[in-house]
């Protein structure tokens, strides 16, 4: 699922990608099915960050099309690849200070089609994507919350492209890149935000998702190797200081999966927003912790360049600002937080308990992009 480009190096196939992804397109219209569409990932790109991320990017975009009420825009774009148009390089996520401008093409207050221009920075997948979820302002001197619009921008409206080289997900291609051309309003001018917000909420069920998987995968990469590695003529995984460490993180590799499925389980509910927030603010760094954790007891292993130890410890750093952009993180939790806190309601254990049960086996349809979830 990689190629080597005369331009890149060894990338990701994005060919075999835009092939593939539709499968992940299918799992979320017309029904929102957030765990099939997991599971469907997995099936298709197993446990490879770049292409997990690349494919996540893709979804997380297609979403914004969804999330701004624009059906059957996405149902008919379904064979493409997208990517997100967030971030620009002097504002990095502060996004409600974005400089990128949309100009209407028409003086008709419903006119949907505008000129975009502006340079979006930081952004993966945007070379060989079909299109990009842009976000832009109509007018450059507003900073308020209704300031920002969502725009789809096909490829042909962006150029001069610059590779960033990282050393995380490097065979994801980030960019930069300028943006010149024609692009399309998706939704309602000015409702930018609400978009984003209504995107952003599953969209952390899937960050968590992918620092799992790389969990899951690590730790027992770990005590294989120590299991097999000699030292004074014994394996490392029997002397007690090794054993107790790497029992201890098998323990808290436990739990986070436990919180993270029961996290799923209700993710069709009404607690949607503040387990979303739980899981990328601490679900989620808890797994970079444990990461690293993992790396430090295993040693050199780990700094190989083929050793999942290692790669996935620093890849899985870049999963808590993937979608955003703390801006979203601040707004939803401030919004929610006094009214969980301050719920008097007591939920019904017996179903709570039959919801977890059914809902950690069974992936099931939710609304997880609608407002009021």
């Amino acid at each position: 699922m990689f190629v080597t480009d005369s331009d890149f190096g060894n990338i990701v196939d994005f060919d075999h990608l835009r092939g593939s992804i539709r499968h992940l397109y299918d799992a979320l219209l017309p029904d929102f099915n957030m765990h099939k569409s997991l599971q469907v990932g997995t099936a298709l790109y197993g446990d490879e960050p770049d292409l997990m991320i690349a494919a996540g990017a893709s979804m997380l975009a297609w979403m914004t099309i969804i999330a701004a009420g624009e059906d059957e825009i996405a149902e008919e774009l379904k064979d493409s690849l997208f990517t997100l148009g967030w971030t620009e390089e002097e504002i990095g996520s502060d996004l409600l200070s974005a400089s990128t401008i949309a100009k209407p093409l028409s003086t008709d207050p419903n006119c949907a089609d505008y000129h975009i221009k502006g340079r979006k920075w930081l952004i993966n997948n945007s070379y060989h994507a079909d299109y990009h979820t842009i976000v832009a302002k109509t007018d450059p001197a507003s900073s308020g919350p209704r300031s920002l619009s969502i725009f789809l921008v096909p490829q042909s409206s962006c150029k001069n492209w610059q590779r960033l080289e990282t050393h995380v997900l490097s065979r994801m291609v980030l960019t930069s890149f300028d943006i010149d051309g024609p692009g399309r309003l998706l939704g309602k001018l000015g409702h930018g935000l609400q978009i984003l917000q209504r995107m952003a909420m599953p969209s952390k069920y899937q960050c968590a998702y992918v620092g799992i998987k790389l969990l899951n995968e690590a730790i027992p990469a770990s005590i294989d190797h120590l299991s097999k590695k000699r030292i004074f003529n014994e394996n490392p995984i029997n002397f007690s200081n090794v054993l107790r460490q790497m029992y201890n993180l098998v323990l808290q590799g436990a739990v986070l999966n436990f919180i993270y499925y029961r996290a799923l389980a209700f993710s069709a509910g009404s607690f949607l927003q503040f387990h979303g927030v739980m899981l990328k603010s601490w679900l989620l760094l808890r797994a970079n912790e444990l990461l690293g954790q993992n790396l430090l007891v295993v040693g050199s292993k780990g700094f190989l360049a083929e050793s999942v130890i290692g790669r996935n410890a620093i890849d899985s750093f870049v999963l808590p600002v993937f979608d955003g952009h703390y801006t979203i993180n601040t707004l939803m939790t401030a919004k929610h937080v006094r009214r969980y806190l301050g719920a008097s309601r007591r939920a019904d254990v017996e179903g709570r308990m039959a919801t977890l049960h059914n809902g950690i086996a069974t992936s099931r349809s939710g609304e997880q992009l609608n407002p009021k979830s």
